[in-house]
């Protein structure tokens, strides 16, 4: 009596690997848009957060000159540790009067992330921090 065999055969598991190829293909860029659309919603929180220190910081000196990162707030991004995506910086502009706080992406061709004074939101050079 012949032994029944069992297990795979090639032709089976390359069909496997194929289908696995496939959806692979389709999942990965999905999920590194995913990845870099939620690396810039933590920038633009940060951005806010550095935002709220600089008018916290204006209303104890009458002036924006003197605020810097990260004496009055943290100078990566995220800013409790982890892997650095973004830098923030801050320009100091109409003599004290105003400020510009800029995160620029780290290791990334992302576009940097701005907001000033006046509440302008910018991406890249773009208005607003949309796509």
């Amino acid at each position: 009596m012949k032994k029944k065999s069992l297990g795979f055969t090639l032709i089976e598991l390359m069909i496997v690997v194929a289908i696995l190829g496939i959806l692979a293909s389709v999942g990965y860029p999905s999920y590194q848009e995913h990845v870099r659309k939620s690396e810039r919603a933590v920038a633009q929180t940060a951005l806010l957060g550095l935002s709220s220190a600089m008018e916290r910081f204006y209303s104890e000196n009458n002036t924006y000159t003197g605020a810097a990162v990260p004496a009055i707030f943290p100078n990566t991004v995220p800013t409790d540790g982890g892997t650095t995506t973004h830098a923030l910086s801050v320009k100091i502009t109409d003599s004290g009067a105003g400020y510009e706080l800029k995160a620029d992406p780290v290791l990334s061709s992302e576009k940097d992330l701005t907001i000033t004074h006046t509440g302008l939101k910018k991406y890249g050079t773009t208005v607003g921090w949309r796509d």
